[in-house]
């Protein structure tokens, strides 16, 4: 499926690794990155997009999951991040309400202890102030209402672990749809789902793998955050250099990637409104001696 049409909206400066991306209903895009405790918002529509800050967030040096947990109102993890992970006891929930003026006032920040790599984030469809985390290193799933601040393990699973794997990161991406919680395990190469209570978050079903990714899995070859459209098709980010669509009955393809691409180190896919494409962010790195800076991508499949 390389047909696909591709824009760069943005090449950052070296180094900035772009960790997630979230499409707002306004349609401008709401980025975290490793590199600050800034959460930035980019207006993709403009002649000359250029991403800016909408808050800086206190006691965070990165920040990783976006979830809308109400009307113009955020959730969003970080903490002092080191190298993939995240100084114990420093990581946050931060509530944040983004203004008409797309300024953005931080509600609350809510402690949440032990963790260490806060990931992939969504509300619950049926409650949305309550918010399930991929915990990565630990290979749980927690849940934390922003109204009563309470956290809880919600799943502890092997499905959920790295493993043995060389790569550190267990479940990493993770959504909700139809009844169903779809997750990417970074290290063990699955993308999986289980069946789901929309207002509790308690799991109502067994983890079925719905694909594998192929070839030796490793910090060149992971699966990484992703979306999920309006038909039950996934769109996954996967290291180091492509786009794959998981269709519902598990067939995989590549979208876009392979030698000679332009994305470096894709992290994230949101779909976009228009049902024809998605937005992609990437990490940047090393490709052929060369660094790149983290980058926002569309890429237009239909």
């Amino acid at each position: 499926m390389n047909s696909s049409i591709i824009k760069n909206i943005y090449t950052y400066p070296i180094p900035t690794f772009v960790e997630n991306i979230h499409l707002l209903l306004t349609g401008s895009l709401l980025l975290t990155t490793f590199s600050s405790g800034s959460l930035l918002i980019l207006d993709s529509s403009s002649v000359s997009p250029l991403p800016k800050p909408l808050i800086t967030l206190p006691n965070a040096t990165g920040l990783t999951g976006i979830a809308r947990v109400g009307e113009d109102t955020y959730a969003v993890s970080g903490g002092n991040h080191t190298h993939f992970a995240f100084e114990i006891d420093s990581m946050f929930v931060y509530i944040v309400r983004i203004g008409a003026d797309e300024v953005g006032e931080l509600v609350d920040m809510i402690p949440v202890p032990v963790v260490r790599m806060m990931n992939g984030m969504a509300s619950l469809p049926s409650s949305p102030h309550i918010i399930l985390s991929a915990d990565s290193l630990a290979g749980t799933i927690i849940r934390v209402d922003t109204r009563t601040r309470s956290i809880a393990t919600l799943i502890s699973d092997p499905a959920l672990g790295p493993g043995n794997s060389s790569v550190p990161l267990g479940i990493n991406g993770l959504k909700i749809r139809d009844g169903y919680c779809y997750f990417t395990n970074s290290a063990l190469g699955t993308f999986s789902r289980y069946a789901i209570d929309e207002e509790t978050g308690e799991k109502r079903g067994e983890i079925v793998v719905i694909a594998r990714l192929e070839g030796q899995v490793g910090m060149g070859n992971a699966y990484d955050d992703f979306d999920v459209d309006g038909e039950g098709n996934a769109w996954l980010a996967v290291h180091d250099r492509s786009v794959q669509k998981v269709s519902v009955d598990g067939t995989t393809t590549m979208v876009r990637g392979g030698e000679g691409v332009v994305f470096r180190a894709p992290t994230a896919v949101v779909m976009a409104g228009d049902g024809k494409s998605f937005f992609l962010s990437t990490g940047g790195g090393v490709v052929n001696g060369v660094e790149y800076g983290g980058q926002v991508w569309s890429v237009e499949c239909w």
